[in-house]
């Protein structure tokens, strides 16, 4: 029964994508863009080396306009071509998980362009890079048991940069995509 389901939800998704080729061209637009922008380092862009999360701050838009589903689909994908990027381990797939599976739940029938959601866009923006970021130092932890030798204050700039320059970045990304993604959802 929930195999079902699953391929059902599999066909109406290859449907959907099928029928809108500028909502493809756009999303692979935007992810790519996403991708390369989480390789390079463009001049002010940086706090103490550490950049941005383009990809989480891509997958919570998406998360939040799409059904479960998708979300999760697109989170294993987004972090099997990341970890192919970087390196397996620790492994992307768990924190990109468990940012879609929670913010494909937390949907609202609010309007999502409106300047109080992207206020709290940011807000979530900023709390997952820092799960991600926790979950990616946890894998260290359990990998190498590092903790004496300064994982925890890694983590903390890590973690920090990378949530406050993602917050500050988010409507960037969220605003244009969101708009786009409520747009095609109305018209079909």
């Amino acid at each position: 029964m929930g195999h079902d389901i699953s391929v059902y939800h599999t066909e109406v998704f290859l449907r959907y994508l099928l029928q809108q080729p500028s909502n493809i061209i756009i999303t692979i637009s935007s992810l790519l863009l996403c991708f390369l922008l989480s390789l390079d380092r463009l001049p002010g862009m940086e706090i103490l080396s550490v950049g941005p999360n383009w990809l989480v701050i891509w997958l919570v838009t998406w998360s939040l306009t799409h059904n479960r589903s998708q979300s999760l689909i697109t989170a294993v994908s987004l972090s099997l071509v990341l970890d192919g990027l970087s390196s397996a381990y620790p492994s992307h797939l768990f924190g990109l998980v468990i940012v879609a599976w929670f913010n494909s739940s937390a949907k609202s029938k609010n309007d999502l362009g409106s300047f109080h959601s992207i206020i709290l866009v940011v807000l979530k923006i900023f709390f997952w890079v820092l799960a991600v970021e926790a979950i990616i130092a946890l894998q260290y932890l359990l990998l190498n048991f590092d903790y004496n030798n300064g994982l925890w204050l890694r983590y903390q700039r890590i973690g920090l940069s990378s949530a406050l320059l993602s917050s500050v970045w988010t409507p960037l990304i969220y605003w244009p995509l969101s708009r786009w993604w409520l747009y095609c959802n109305k018209k079909k």
